[in-house]
């Protein structure tokens, strides 16, 4: 154990902006289990808060009451009084909202995941939707606000049973606000009835009190089945994925894209899908997976897509060694992996302290693995289950 030398922030913050009884801060860097204290004064706006570690770090505010969040940067030096000052703007978070028609109240949130920002109200979001037929009412229709500069869509409204439209905001996290270059020049409404039929997009004017009136196209649905080893899931029980992935739209393949299930029989239906590009894919308890099958839509298959998981195949050991023949500890290791459902398996395994590394869970058939620090890809085999521990030497050239 060593000592750690440790800080303190002083300040002054903006009293108008802190109408808050309790107000919490919290760290980028900051130790597991181990919490800065706050001391605030509402009259004088002054506070300390710490200890702090020594160095650069991000210290976050929640305030409650409303509840917002909001952070600063900090550089503590424990032979100098740090005088934090900070002023506040959160009108950021609703871009637009004259122009738009759209308005609503902000506010934020600071969770395990990073800040979250809200935009509430949205009661000038109005209007329709019908069904292709331009005439029944779609019960139960979403229509998602999409605006300039935005990744995920402020405003979600959901169609009762006349079709009318009913807003409320959505929170979204601090990497939502990133910037989708050369995307969205103005706002854009995307109508969708989930599981019935797929998206029409408006890109027309939104005004203020005007209502609109979305047509949603007509349904399209395609069948599949999924297998494991060529066989179908009454003989390989477990949790199966099946992963529809928009591809054409970057700002809307999240909203476009859907997920289902198979039966026992591993029979299943992709309903509501929109015009467009997709990629398809299944995985069996999110760890073997199915090669990724495309698919156009419209489309004039007939035939139910075809979702092979390959069997479940034998553990795979490596043994990674340098040219001078000594364990290569802490190398990086990639496992080739593709599609949709590919978030499943992480992005980078590392050899341990023998130069060794376990693989439990591939499926069976050809693999290639990519090594860190420049050396040449191995491609090797693995058999299905039942069968040995596969115990592959690989010399790195490091």
């Amino acid at each position: 154990m060593s000592p750690v030398p440790l800080g303190y922030a002083r300040g002054v913050l903006n009293s108008k902006l802190m109408r808050a009884d309790q107000i919490g801060v919290w760290l980028d860097k900051q130790p597991r289990g181990w919490e800065p204290k706050f001391l605030f004064s509402p009259i004088t706006g002054e506070f300390i808060a710490g200890p702090l570690p020594v160095g650069r770090n991000m210290l976050h505010f929640r305030t409650s009451g409303p509840e917002k969040a909001f952070s600063v940067p900090t550089e503590i030096d424990p032979s100098v009084e740090l005088q934090a000052r900070m002023e506040i703007d959160l009108d950021k978070y609703v871009a637009d909202a004259e122009d738009s028609g759209v308005t609503g109240t902000p506010s934020a949130f600071l969770g395990m995941g990073g800040i979250s920002t809200h935009s509430t109200g949205a009661q000038h979001l109005i209007g329709k939707v019908l069904l292709a037929d331009g005439i029944t009412p779609a019960l139960g229709a979403e229509v998602l606000y999409f605006q300039p500069g935005s990744v995920s869509p402020p405003i979600l409204a959901i169609t009762d049973a006349l079709g009318e439209m009913h807003s409320r905001g959505l929170w979204q996290g601090q990497s939502s606000a990133a910037t989708v270059a050369n995307e969205l020049e103005s706002p854009v409404v995307v109508a969708f009835l989930p599981g019935y039929c797929g998206a029409t997009i408006y890109t027309g004017p939104i005004r203020r009190d005007v209502p609109l009136s979305l047509v949603l196209p007509k349904a399209i649905s395609v069948a599949g089945t999924v297998t494991v080893g060529g066989q179908n899931l009454l003989h390989r029980p477990g949790i199966f994925h099946i992963v529809a992935e928009y591809q054409d739209k970057s700002v809307f393949n999240a909203a476009l894209s859907m997920e289902t299930t198979a039966d026992a029989q591993g029979n299943f239906a992709l309903n509501g899908l929109s015009a467009g590009h997709y990629v398809i894919q299944a995985a069996l308890d999110d760890i073997w997976m199915s090669p990724v099958v495309d698919l156009q839509v419209p489309t004039e298959q007939r035939k139910p897509i075809q979702l092979a998981i390959p069997a479940p195949g034998a553990p795979v050991q490596f043994e990674f060694v340098g040219h001078d023949g000594n364990p290569v500890i802490g190398l990086g290791v990639t496992i080739d992996r593709s599609g949709p459902l590919a978030h499943f398996w992480p992005q980078e395994l590392r050899s341990d302290g023998a130069g060794s590394r376990y693989i439990p869970t591939l499926e069976a058939g050809r693999h290639t693995i990519h090594l860190d620090q420049g050396s040449k890809p191995v491609t090797f085999d693995v058999p299905s289950l039942p069968a040995a521990l596969v115990v592959l030497h690989v010399r790195t050239g490091l």
